[in-house]
């Protein structure tokens, strides 16, 4: 019984917020990965994460970015912009150079297979 528990702490906690890895960078996507954090989203029911680049007008720079945000902003997150790309996605850590993010239903999954073959 104490693993079920554990294991349904950990679903509710996962399910109630989002990580997102965050960094920039003014030369790729690579190099902003090498100073990557992950960082847990405020806002956990409409949250996603995101990587943009996008071109500031002031001085012509490129900008590389990864963060959370709330999901209504990202459709919109290039229309002020110059030159911009972006990808949004809702999962853990979903942001990173290969997709390493955990879903929900992953762990949902293990949970269910845990249980079936662990006697509580």
């Amino acid at each position: 019984m104490t693993y079920l528990f554990i294991y349904l702490l950990i679903f509710i906690f996962e399910a109630l917020g989002i990580k997102c890895y965050y960094c920039t960078s003014r030369y790729s996507f690579e190099d902003c990965d090498k100073g990557a954090t992950d960082i847990e989203c405020q806002f956990a029911k409409d949250a996603v994460c995101y990587e943009v680049r996008y071109s500031k007008e002031v001085k012509g720079t490129t900008v590389y970015e990864k963060s959370c945000g709330l999901k209504s902003a990202c459709d919109p997150a290039c229309e002020t912009r110059g030159e911009c790309e972006k990808r949004c996605c809702e999962e853990n850590l979903c942001n990173a150079g290969s997709n390493d993010g955990v879903s929900v239903l992953a762990m949902v999954a293990g949970t269910i297979l845990v249980m079936l073959f662990v006697k509580v």
